[in-house]
């Protein structure tokens, strides 16, 4: 008796176990399904805005601050035929690195060298080099003041 009654709780187990991992996954799937297709909306309005003529840097900036991915953004942008140029410098003050916009610009069709000179060009505050030859020289400090010769 207590082998089939442990056989029978070990087959009920397997069971839930099997449900709550179809409907885990079938959620999953939904979530999966809800962001594609948020992102598909974000795409058509930045299509709609680059066959307007628009301004594709604030349409890439705020879409990437809003939550969305930067890649998806900056990939539908370019496949939609946006400035390269707009697009990064929207990605990049959105917040997204250098090396994410690289990635996801090249994978969409661009020009590496033309994202790298682009990147070169978007100015990171508290990213400069100033070349030796430009710096000021250092000066020797003052000379000591005199001594008096009460004080000894």
């Amino acid at each position: 008796m207590k082998r089939s009654s442990l056989i029978t709780i070990l087959i009920q187990i397997f069971l839930l176990s099997a449900l709550t991992l179809s409907s885990a996954e079938k959620n999953r799937g939904d979530a999966q399904s809800i962001l594609s297709q948020k992102i598909k909306d974000a795409c058509a309005v930045i299509d709609e805005n680059i066959k307007k003529g628009g301004n594709i840097k604030k349409f890439v900036k705020t879409s990437i601050q809003m939550g969305y991915g930067a890649c998806p953004i900056i990939k539908c942008s370019i496949k939609g035929g946006g400035d390269l140029e707009q697009i990064i410098t929207g990605a990049i003050e959105a917040g997204a690195t250098t090396d994410v916009v690289s990635r996801c610009a090249i994978d969409a069709g661009a020009e590496a060298k033309e994202v790298a000179y682009i990147l070169g060009t978007v100015s990171s505050p508290g990213l400069c080099y100033i070349l030796p030859e430009d710096q000021p020289l250092p000066q020797p400090p003052p000379p000591p003041p005199p001594i008096s010769p009460s004080k000894f």
